[in-house]
């Protein structure tokens, strides 16, 4: 399975870089802005939308991490040009607007973040020249499927879009209150994490097991499937269940093993949100940049962001 390089999931998923650079500037504590729905005064209405939402949170307090060196009228510019490149389309749609930015603001508040050394995360606050060795403004590891070396921010954009699309087009291809939660899951814990934690779970209640709702049916989820099909007669092939990965494009989701778990247990469709964790140096180093260990906490800080967003438009 292609994961995202970014928590280390209890199982042995991969690690990579977490969010961003937490110092508070000062620049927040001189505003005068005390609501979200204030930061559009002033704000012809000929702006574009996603430029005034970019303008509007360098400028609220409900962004104590956002970048207030962004051009957002050339941030808007590349995120729609980049955009346009993966869907062919022209980001006009809100929701996508808004889930966009929150993962922007979330991962690096519109900064690109690197990994100079073990210790060391470097950000640069303006469009950056590119370093092939920046995951972008989006926080996106370069996999495989990637072709050829990026040449520009918009070419790292372009990918995290496209690996965006994918996420969201596992929960039904739009983005809803019902499915926001899982987005995030997902795009923290990895494709599909949200959907394998749902399979945890069913295992747990059916065989009161404990495994860890990390989105990685690894030995011991394979185990207890092995388990609930002996228990109930499910007619299952071990050799399957040994052999599956939820694959890149979540081909577990397809599978007759899937498929036997669905007509059986039908709850086992409904996403559950993963329980991932920070491991490692970054682990070690969450409680001191002030980045969320966990995805649940990246989820819960994900969806206030979303909404303070939204506010924006009010």
């Amino acid at each position: 399975m292609n994961r995202r390089q970014f928590l280390g999931i209890a199982g042995g998923a991969a690690l990579a870089l977490v969010a961003a650079n937490e110092i508070a500037k000062s620049y927040f504590d001189q505003q005068d802005t005390n609501s979200v729905e204030a930061c559009f005064e002033g704000l012809g209405p000929d702006v574009p939308s996603l430029e005034r939402k970019i303008e509007a949170m360098k400028d609220s307090r409900a962004f104590p991490r956002m970048n207030d060196r962004v051009d957002s009228e050339a941030w808007s510019r590349v995120i729609n040009s980049a955009y346009m490149e993966a869907n062919g389309e022209s980001l006009e749609n809100e929701a996508y607007q808004n889930l966009i930015l929150t993962i922007m603001y979330q991962e690096a508040g519109l900064r690109s973040e690197r990994r100079a050394t073990p210790f060391l995360f470097v950000t640069e606050d303006m469009i950056p020249g590119m370093d092939n060795s920046s995951f972008g403004p989006m926080q996106v590891k370069l996999l495989s499927d990637f072709e050829g070396d990026p040449e520009s921010m918009e070419d790292i954009l372009v990918y995290s879009m496209q690996r965006l699309d994918k996420v969201v087009e596992a929960y039904g291809g739009e983005v809803t209150n019902d499915n926001l939660q899982f987005l995030f899951g997902d795009w923290v814990a990895g494709d599909y994490a949200c959907r394998a934690a749902a399979v945890q779970n069913m295992l747990n209640k059916e065989l009161s097991r404990g495994l860890s709702l990390d989105g990685d049916l690894g030995p011991m989820s394979k185990g207890a499937l092995k388990q609930l099909n002996d228990q109930y007669n499910l007619g299952m092939d071990r050799e399957e269940i040994d052999s599956f990965e939820i694959g890149d494009n979540g081909e577990f989701f397809e599978s007759e093993v899937y498929r036997t778990l669905v007509e059986n247990f039908a709850y086992v469709e409904n996403p559950v949100l993963v329980e991932a964790h920070m491991t490692g140096i970054e682990g070690e180093l969450a409680p001191v940049r002030g980045v969320p260990g966990n995805s649940q906490e990246y989820v819960s800080r994900a969806l206030e962001a979303y909404d303070n967003i939204g506010g924006l438009q009010k």
